[in-house]
């Protein structure tokens, strides 16, 4: 079974990216890089774990549960771009999913949610 720490030493090594060269863009230690790699760490923090998938332009449901394709998705906004409340909730969520608190169940209601309220909002 493939683990984040796999996912993400697949996906640096497929953009010829050292641990020290990911780690000055995510703003830590090659140390910090390395235990992830090596699942010598208990998890990332959120934002740690977004800084990732950025740096490495991976899908972060991929990176997070391994499901879908590596590559980001055109169609995301990124993350960094959304406004100060769904930065919060990208960041609770990332949390949540990271420690496993979400079940797919959970993640399914939390996606019809939103896309109902979405779906108000061009309503309006």
């Amino acid at each position: 079974m493939e683990t984040l720490g796999d996912r993400i030493k697949s996906a640096r090594i497929s953009r010829a990216m050292s641990q020290a060269e990911l780690a000055e863009k995510v703003g830590v230690s090659r140390a910090a890089v390395s235990q992830w790699e090596n699942g010598e760490t208990k998890g990332l923090k959120p934002e740690n774990l977004l800084a990732v998938a950025r740096t490495l332009e991976v899908d972060l449901d991929w990176l997070v549960y391994g499901q879908g394709s590596m590559e980001e998705q055109a169609h995301k906004q990124p993350h960094k771009e959304l406004p100060s409340a769904a930065r919060r909730f990208m960041q609770r969520f990332t949390e949540a999913a990271a420690k496993g608190a979400l079940s797919p169940s959970k993640i399914e209601l939390l996606q019809r949610m939103l896309d109902h309220l979405i779906e108000g909002d061009h309503r309006t």
